[in-house]
């Protein structure tokens, strides 16, 4: 390394460590932080029990031809590029008189 180079790693370094706190203390957070998130959360859930009891009807009961049918119906309601059409705003209008 040359001298300029030496220079430059000392000017970035002590400008680097003159940026830090020396006082800096980290920041105590509550014991229940981020519990209201969590209990959202859990109230949001309609039937937290549904994995353990699975619906009579349910996906993982299914066999391959019903759901072959199911996802084919699916593909075909939602597969298909609908076209919309241009809306025209007319706001104050044009009058013309003599």
């Amino acid at each position: 390394m040359n001298s300029q180079s030496l220079v430059l790693v000392g000017t970035v370094s002590i400008i680097l460590a003159a940026c830090g706190d020396a006082n800096h203390r980290p920041v105590e957070m509550d014991r229940n932080f981020g519990q209201s998130v969590r209990q959202l959360t859990r109230a949001q859930i309609a039937n937290p029990d549904a994995a353990e009891h699975p619906l009579p009807d349910s996906p993982r009961k299914m066999d391959g031809e019903s759901g072959t049918n199911t996802m084919q119906g699916y593909r075909d309601a939602y597969g298909q590029q609908v076209i919309s059409q241009p809306v025209i705003i007319d706001v104050g209008g044009s009058s013309s008189g003599n």
